[in-house]
């Protein structure tokens, strides 16, 4: 009896020091919140989300993601089946703005998720942006960066990932 008394008793302890970690379920509801603190966001060529059907516009081609995330064409690429559901805007013209929000289905591929997000990363990193744009380089590419929270993995290239942490983490 004092054995179970001191487990709770420890378990009360621990629970009340730690602050929960709320996420917006889905990341196509997480991204409405997030670009909507954002009043001058630049037009996004699209937005993509998983329960789109292939003809419709929200569709996430295998084969464009796949581009996108390696800057190949990969014929068994299969990084879209590691995700339980996610969101990416990609934005339109010469803006650097993109968010993408991936819900990992399995915890065991959450460092393959982040090294595909890392690769895109290192695929603005390396493009000419900087070159024909050096502030939206400095200020958005150059700060961009992978973000996990439990089983989410988030890249970030905004003019203010702080606040798109804060929004992300309800505490």
């Amino acid at each position: 009896m004092r054995r179970f008394l001191l487990l709770i008793l420890i378990l009360s302890i621990f629970t009340s020091c730690q602050k929960p970690i709320q996420l917006i379920d889905s990341p196509l509801e997480l991204m409405a919140k997030i670009t909507s603190y954002f009043p001058d966001i630049p037009p996004a060529k699209g937005v993509y989300f998983e329960s789109a059907e292939m003809l419709d516009a929200g569709y996430f081609d295998p084969e464009y993601a796949c581009y996108l995330y390696t800057g190949q064409f990969i014929a068994d690429f299969n990084m879209l089946d590691k995700l339980e559901a996610y969101a990416v805007r990609i934005p339109d013209g010469k803006s650097a703005f993109e968010i993408h929000i991936f819900k990992v289905r399995n915890i065991s591929d959450i460092e393959s998720v982040e090294d595909m997000c890392r690769s895109r990363l290192n695929i603005l990193k390396s493009g000419n942006i900087a070159g024909y744009d050096p502030e939206l380089f400095y200020t958005i590419i150059e700060k961009a960066e992978v973000y996990t929270v439990d089983n989410y993995v988030f890249l970030l290239a905004t003019t203010d990932n702080d606040a798109v942490k804060n929004i992300i983490r309800v505490e």
